[in-house]
């Protein structure tokens, strides 16, 4: 199956779903997925940092920008990236690294931040939104939820609208404030502002443009991460399903090996009778018994498409029998039945799994004991319980006596 970019059924729901998945529910094990997926995040976007670092190093050699301004104001970034490895030694476990990941993105969305508040109007200003777009475009593929995205853009905004409210206006505003040492520190920008490169026009787009710049990298990655992710997800519960599958399918063989008894029966079709090789609907009313008695006695699992010697026969003839004529349209059939013979509120106790054995579909239908009597409503209220290797039918006598041992009272 093809992976959309957005959900095909546009609802709010399935957006909901979508973009805010619920992992636990998923699978309660994907979180830990995450944590061993966040050593190798780590080190990609240490890699992808410092490549970037360097490269603009090397490139200022051969333009006017100074490379040891810029290397003075890389060194912080280096610096933390030794210590992050450091404590990644010190702390050797897959939830450390994702503590340190978390960190990581912060560390860095807050200096890209922080550089582009500094060097506002500066010639080589350019540089701390791509730190910063480095941060997002990771973390389309980094162990997080896609709101995590949104997040990270909503610290980089606020972080640059404080920053410049503290920082920025302060020196275009009281001219006391230029011999400060802040006035010190935003040097470059004031006498960008004195030699009149600069002026409040200006300053209104760009503060506009870099506050909502993060914004921008905050939701693309969202968008993006929401599909990664759920292209991630649909893998592992394949995965699952198909492990699951698998399990069931050793567990049904090794039943079909075992002879009927108490907790299991075979039955060859609910619907097609093969003696007379036509629809026969009095067979629903079998299987409907044997549910029936698994619910009274201490439940099981009843096979159907099998015969008495647990031999697989298949299912092809009773799904040509029904309007649905596949697996999905058989097992809607069979809850039908349970509802319409025994009740709508038991059919959580009954589970229907399909099998191939022997290249034909088989079907199993695993059946819960009930806490309460079962009586078949349409067959006048009969009760059936199972005895060794057979379902039997109860008088009222005998029915009164069985519930009165069986089940609870209260």
């Amino acid at each position: 199956m093809s992976e959309h970019l957005l959900p095909r059924n546009i609802d709010r729901n399935a957006l909901r779903e979508y973009f805010f998945p619920d992992i636990k529910s998923i699978d309660p094990k994907l979180k830990e997925t995450f944590y061993k997926q966040a050593t190798a995040s780590l080190f990609l976007i240490i890699i992808a940092v410092t490549g970037l670092g360097a490269l603009m190093l090397f490139l200022s050699l051969f333009s006017s920008i100074s490379t040891f301004a810029l290397a003075k104001t890389l060194f912080i970034i280096f610096i933390v990236f030794a210590l992050i490895i450091v404590l990644r030694r010190l702390l050797p476990t897959t939830r450390a690294d994702y503590a340190l990941l978390i960190f990581t993105v912060f560390f860095i969305a807050s200096w890209s931040v922080a550089k582009d508040v500094s060097n506002f109007g500066v010639d080589f200003n350019a540089y701390g939104w791509m730190f910063a777009a480095v941060i997002f475009f990771g973390l389309v593929f980094m162990p997080f939820t896609p709101r995590f995205s949104l997040l990270v853009a909503g610290y980089c905004s606020g972080l640059y609208l404080i920053l410049w409210i503290l920082f920025v206006i302060p020196i275009i505003g009281p001219e006391t404030f230029a011999g400060s040492f802040l006035g010190d520190l935003f040097s470059g920008l004031l006498t960008n502002i004195q030699t009149g490169r600069a002026n409040m026009e200006q300053f209104g787009f760009y503060t506009a443009w870099h506050f909502m710049i993060y914004f921008l990298f905050g939701g693309l990655a969202f968008i993006f991460r929401a599909a990664n992710l759920r292209s991630f997800i649909k893998t592992v519960v394949i995965g699952k399903r198909l492990s699951n599958q698998e399990t069931e399918l050793r567990a049904a063989r090794a039943l079909l090996s075992k002879p009927e008894s108490q907790h299991l029966e075979f039955k060859s079709s609910a619907r097609w009778d093969y003696r007379e090789n036509k629809t026969n609907k009095e067979l629903e009313k079998v299987i409907i018994k044997t549910i029936a008695g698994f619910m009274n006695s201490d439940g099981g699992i009843l096979f159907i498409g099998v015969d008495d010697d647990g031999k697989a026969v298949g299912l092809e003839k009773d799904f040509q029998s029904l309007g649905k004529k596949d697996s999905d349209g058989y097992q809607a059939f069979l809850i039908r039945l349970v509802s319409a013979y025994l009740g709508r509120e038991h059919c959580e106790g009954v589970r229907v799994f399909f099998h191939e054995i022997d290249d034909k579909e088989v079907c199993s239908v695993s059946v819960e004991p009930s806490e309460t009597a079962v009586f078949i409503e349409k067959l006048e209220g009969a009760f059936f319980v199972r005895t060794g290797n057979s379902t039997q039918q109860l008088n009222a006598k005998e029915a009164n006596e069985y519930i009165g041992r069986h089940f609870t009272k209260g």
